[in-house]
């Protein structure tokens, strides 16, 4: 027969095992966060900065080389030389 401190110990122990059922099974309905997606969508926003600065880049290079007024004139004009001394 059991005493009393064993009734106690084995009533404890079935109520924190239905305790620890029901804090697994409402753990298991909690949403947890998605790090994987998180990241992903990280990585697909710097990617796509990092592709609109090289496209900003590009179009001003092309702008720049287009443009006569930036461009830097010869020492010399076209057509004329230098006197020898």
């Amino acid at each position: 027969m059991l005493g009393f401190r064993g009734l106690i110990a084995l009533l404890s122990s079935r109520v924190k095992r239905r305790q620890s059922a029901f804090a697994t099974l409402k753990g298991n309905l909690l949403a947890k966060p998605n790090y994987q997606f998180e990241k992903r969508q990280k990585d697909l926003a710097k990617k796509s900065k990092q592709e609109e600065k090289r496209q900003q880049k590009l179009a001003k290079k092309a702008a720049d080389e287009n443009d006569p007024a930036t461009e830097t004139p010869d020492a010399t004009p076209t057509g004329e030389t230098t006197p020898n001394a």
